[in-house]
């Protein structure tokens, strides 16, 4: 069988931890959807080199492609499509809040729903949620829906709160909180109710959300990401198909794996003997959600346990969010009442975020065989809303990365994408930095190095014959400090030998 024809060669690159090719530039040749061959000198070959492309990497490193373990690209592309109230984009305050959404308004037809994302409380002047009535100042012939960056809080002016058929007497929903002022009115801010106000809200068009759509496949190249996984807890078969139709338009390049809801498990079947569906994107496993919003951990532990069974006995992982310290610990105890003794984490299951985790934990994780799937850059994105806010004896627990590689437990990292955009190299900077972006130190004595930080976000290595996802930055980093790595740029992203972002 005859190697396939060399398509592009990567000259005067720094292949990351490739061996044996040591430190000094090389060539990589890519071909067929894969990796040829790295070595010295392979642009010599006057027959490999005919009709190749030429990518001059100047002595900057190649690395895997990266992935992202945890993003939601549906709200992603929504928050793409909506107003932007990030701190980023300049919102500092309840009246730039208003600024954007009346601006918005103001090229909109009245009666159309006007949808920003990205609000933090925290980093306003006013140290709170906008509420429905100053968004009714803002666009009062206009139904507003905010989301905030975290996607459990969303704040609705009253237009939006009757079209939503939320009103005095509308009861909590049964993990959701409706917020109140002292007469029992609705202020707007609305915790946890996602999923309620999922079908109440209209969607985006077809043709303008399919632009949003390979505008966040854009986004997600620019940032070297070659992978992912879609973490909602809402998908289901009519989301896989939605990816699967992305994916046949030329839209969305990455490669792709979908966690669906708990709902799917029967329609699933057990994992060994289910004959799948190959025309659509393959299933991860199933996710589930710990949450205490209403003051008590729900689902129950009887409840969270049973349907991890059912997973467990299916052959399915089982993707637990939890982010407190009581719900990683209820996560961890409801795998423990599952897993036989000396057959731990059969299928792979892991805990989603695990934020505060300190060592006992960890152990807990390492001896069940739990991964973590975490996000090291909410440290650079949130550090100083964790200092001001997380008890002070928790802090050294926060996003433990090096107690968690101590322990041996698997730590796989991601964005949480819309909650913070999905680079991957201020990910892999704040894990060896720990630094917010007030320039804080955030439990310091949990830096990892550059080595582990990476490992974090790649699972290939480079070597001949395997996928050629590959990124190419703008720096050697086998020299670059932890300073000059926050400024380091994606410069080419390549998904199975297509060269699919290319920077400056």
């Amino acid at each position: 069988m005859h190697e396939p024809r060399a398509e592009i060669i990567l000259v005067n690159a720094k292949p990351w931890r490739a061996q044996p090719v040591g430190l000094a530039p090389c060539d990589i040749v890519v071909g067929g959807g894969k990796i040829l061959r790295i070595g010295h000198g392979l642009t010599a070959d006057r027959a490999m080199a005919r009709e190749v492309q030429i990518v001059d990497c100047y002595g900057c490193t190649v690395l895997p492609g990266f992935v992202d373990a945890h993003l939601h690209f549906h709200a992603f592309v929504d928050s793409l499509l909506s107003v932007d109230l990030r701190p980023e984009a300049g919102i500092r305050s309840i009246p730039h809040i208003q600024a954007a959404v009346r601006s918005k308004a103001a090229i909109m037809p009245p009666g159309q729903w006007v949808k920003g994302r990205g609000y933090d409380e925290f980093l306003l002047a006013e140290r709170r949620h906008p509420t429905r009535w100053d968004l009714d100042a803002a666009a009062p012939e206009h139904p507003v829906r905010l989301t905030h960056r975290s996607l459990h809080a969303r704040v609705m002016n009253s237009a939006a709160l009757k079209l939503a058929g939320i009103g005095a007497g509308t009861p909590d929903p049964p993990a959701g909180l409706i917020e109140r002022d002292l007469d029992g009115e609705p202020t707007g801010v609305l915790y946890e109710m996602g999923k309620e106000l999922a079908n109440r809200v209209p969607r985006w068009d077809a043709e303008m959300f399919e632009s949003g759509v390979r505008q966040a496949a854009r986004e997600l190249a620019a940032c070297g990401i070659t992978e992912f996984v879609d973490a909602s807890a809402t998908n289901d078969r009519f989301q896989r198909q939605r990816f699967a139709a992305y994916r046949d338009k030329g839209l969305l390049p990455q490669r792709m794996t979908i966690m669906l809801g708990a709902a799917a498990l029967q329609e699933l079947g057990r994992r060994d003997s289910s004959p799948g569906d190959s025309d659509l994107p393959p299933v991860w496993g199933i996710k589930l959600v710990l949450d205490r919003t209403t003051g008590e951990i729900q689902p129950d532990a009887e409840a969270l346990a049973a349907t991890i069974r059912e997973a467990h006995r299916m052959g399915w992982p089982v993707a637990v969010h939890a982010v407190e310290l009581e719900t990683v610990d209820a996560a961890l105890t409801a795998f423990e009442a599952v897993l036989p003794a000396g057959q731990r984490n059969g299928p792979g299951h892991r805990i989603e975020h695990a934020s505060i985790c300190p060592p006992h934990l960890a152990r807990r994780m390492a001896t069940l065989g739990i991964k973590v799937a975490t996000q090291p850059a909410f440290i650079y994105h949130s550090g100083d809303r964790y200092l001001a806010f997380v008890p002070p004896e928790q802090q050294p627990h926060l996003y433990p990365l090096a107690t968690w590689l101590h322990h041996g437990v698997q730590v796989e990292g991601s964005s949480d994408c819309p909650v913070i955009y999905p680079s991957v190299l201020q990910g892999i900077y704040a894990a060896i930095a720990r630094q917010s972006r007030e320039g804080r130190l955030v439990g310091p004595e949990q830096r990892v190095s550059l080595e582990a930080a990476i490992a974090m976000y790649t699972r290939r290595t480079l070597a001949p014959g395997v996928p050629a996802d590959l990124v190419l930055v703008s720096e050697d980093l086998t020299r670059v400090s932890a300073e000059s790595l926050r400024d380091t740029e994606v410069r080419l992203t390549m998904i199975a030998g297509k060269i699919v972002w290319t920077g400056r």
